[in-house]
């Protein structure tokens, strides 16, 4: 992965959501931490493939975040929640296939 984000919310709980800017052919790691009670709260729910998760602390999930719906379950009061996300962004997807240059400068030179 070429990027890693540290979430340090320590109630974190996430709306459901997609992840645009990643990579559209690549897979998202997302690691937990902390301590919560996962029988409770804290499960990764997968919009489109209608499932609810399970997500221990310390455990690892991967998934295509640019295409499917994703959220958590908030944890319960006076717990903790961080979390580890590794991807890809799609920038720099396009960048290596547009030859190592933005956007822009590809599309400039295009015939």
């Amino acid at each position: 992965y070429a990027a890693l984000t540290i979430d340090a919310g320590t109630q974190l709980f996430s709306p459901p959501h997609q992840d645009p800017d990643n990579t559209v052919h690549g897979w998202c790691a997302d690691t937990p931490l902390a301590k919560y009670d996962p029988g409770v709260g804290g499960h990764l729910v997968l919009w489109e493939l209608r499932l609810a998760i399970r997500f221990s602390p310390g455990s690892t999930i991967l998934f295509p975040s640019t295409l499917v719906t994703h959220s958590t379950v908030p944890i319960q009061k006076g717990e903790t929640r961080f979390a580890i996300f590794q991807y890809s962004s799609g920038g720099l997807s396009r960048w290596r296939a547009n030859g190592f240059q933005f956007d822009q400068s590809f599309l400039s030179k295009a015939t």
